[in-house]
């Protein structure tokens, strides 16, 4: 659905296809929704190609770039006359946050009343008088 050029010339698209990058990560989806990561760093291209792919994944795993991509799309829709489908997104991506946080809160593993019980028998288990040899 989107593709992340902008317009170039022809020249100028294939220099681009052609230049080595120190370091890159690409997602992609199949049919299935099965989400796969690819990455890589080029020694030969930079010196600190690993620093910079770690940089890089820790940007793009943090959510650094979120915000960054987003504005990206939505210059990249307007420019297409297609701002309808990041209008799209947006719901998307509202839609699938909203869903996580369902989740998390309807995940808890340790309930706080059961935490405060087992906090409250070390205190006691603890104790220098303990029967147990403490």
């Amino acid at each position: 659905m989107f593709k992340f050029l902008k317009k170039n010339k022809k020249s100028e698209l294939k220099q681009e296809e052609e230049r080595v990058y120190p370091a890159t990560i690409a997602f992609t989806v199949d049919d299935d929704g099965n989400i796969f990561v690819d990455g890589s760093w080029n020694t030969e291209a930079h010196a600190t190609a690993p620093f910079m792919f770690a940089e890089l994944l820790t940007k793009v795993s943090g959510g650094d770039m979120f915000l960054d991509t987003l504005v990206f799309l939505k210059e990249f829709c307007i420019e297409n006359e297609a701002e309808e489908l990041y209008d799209q997104l947006l719901v998307f991506i509202r839609k699938i946050q909203e869903s996580k946080k369902t989740k998390k809160s309807s995940e808890l593993v340790v309930k706080p009343t059961d935490y405060s019980k087992k906090a409250a028998f070390e205190n006691v288990s603890n104790n220098e008088n303990d029967i147990f040899g403490g």
